[in-house]
Order: C-alpha cells, then sequence, then structure tokens
C-alpha cells in the first residue's frame, strides 16, 4: 500500500496514465501522410485553433501544390509516439525555398493533448534549430489561443508584435501574434 492510500495495482487511472514511458520519434513527411494530415486539419476543433479563416473542408485535391512543397522541404517530421503518428512539427521555407526560423506544430491527435507532448516536441525541435544554425525560433499564434500562449510562454517564447489581418471569432476580434524564443 502506498502512502496515498492506493496499491500498485489499485491507482487511479490518471496517475498510471501520468506515469507511463512513452516513445517519442520524429520521422520527415512523406507523401503517404496526406490522408492523415487531412484528417487532422479538417477537424474544426484543429482548425479553430490553428486558422484565422472560416472553416473549409480540405481535400487531396485542393491541397495537392502546397503538401508537395511542405514534403519537399525536408525540414517537416511528423511526431510518432509509440508506433502511432500523433502530429507533425517543422520549420517553415521563404518564398524562394530557404529555410526561415519560424516553426509550426500541430498534434492532430487530440486524445494526445495536455499530456506534454507538444512540450517534448517543441524541446526537440529547439535542438533541431540549433543543429541547423538558428539563433531564435517565431511562430504565429491566434490571439484568441489562451491555452497555445500559456504553453509558449512557459517555453520561453515572448510576443513580439501583432499582426493583420484581424479575425472575428464568438463576437470579438482578434489579431494574429509573433513569438519568438531566443536560442541559448
Amino acid at each position: 500500500m502506498s502512502p496515498y492510500g492506493h496499491s500498485a495495482k489499485n491507482r487511479p487511472s490518471e496517475f498510471k496514465e501520468l506515469c507511463k514511458i512513452v516513445t517519442m520519434k520524429f520521422r520527415l513527411f512523406e507523401h503517404d501522410d496526406l490522408s492523415l494530415y487531412l484528417s487532422w486539419i479538417n477537424q474544426k476543433e484543429i482548425w479553430e485553433v490553428d486558422n484565422s479563416g472560416p472553416f473549409e473542408l480540405r481535400t487531396p485535391e485542393s491541397f495537392s501544390a502546397q503538401w508537395n512543397k511542405i514534403v519537399g522541404w525536408q525540414r517537416s517530421w511528423m511526431i510518432n509516439v509509440d508506433g502511432r503518428d500523433i502530429g507533425y512539427i517543422g520549420f517553415l521555407s521563404n518564398q524562394d525555398d530557404q529555410l526561415t526560423n519560424e516553426f509550426f506544430i500541430v498534434i492532430g491527435e487530440t486524445s494526445e493533448w495536455r499530456k506534454g507532448r507538444g512540450k517534448a516536441a517543441m524541446e526537440w525541435l529547439f535542438e533541431k534549430a540549433e543543429e541547423l544554425g538558428l539563433g531564435t525560433v517565431t511562430g504565429q499564434v491566434l490571439g484568441n489561443n489562451e491555452r497555445a500562449l500559456a504553453f509558449y510562454e512557459r517555453l520561453g517564447f515572448r510576443i513580439v508584435a501583432e499582426q493583420d489581418p484581424r479575425f472575428e471569432r464568438n463576437g470579438k476580434i482578434y489579431s494574429t501574434l509573433l513569438i519568438e524564443k531566443r536560442l541559448e
């Protein structure tokens, strides 16, 4: 019996989940990942935290050109936990296909939210940024996404600019915020 009144076999399921050790791996995006990617971004819950425009379903045909560019960048990775792809992460390129320090991340499997997966993936991305010689990492966050803003603040990001265009959600006007973290 533990001092908390639970035997090892009878601990609450939340505690067992917190104590579970997982294996997180990263692999480059591949063309075969398109259907999984689309299944994530076509969820309204994910769209609302990742996009400022109105919700619209994306099809393989409508997304093909952008997808080929993402796969071609070789700077976009799938996040895999215990053999299951749960999201994606990477760096954007500019119009000349040059690497930028602007990152993106989506944990597409909502059952994996609030389990430390995003934090672990971002820490991996910071190491990757240092390997690539980047001194800072920047990103964009929707101004209404308080959970993401708090998350990035805990990781050491700060808001450096407010960008237009503004967008409306639930009767309120928001901006997209540019965030930055200096790597050491």
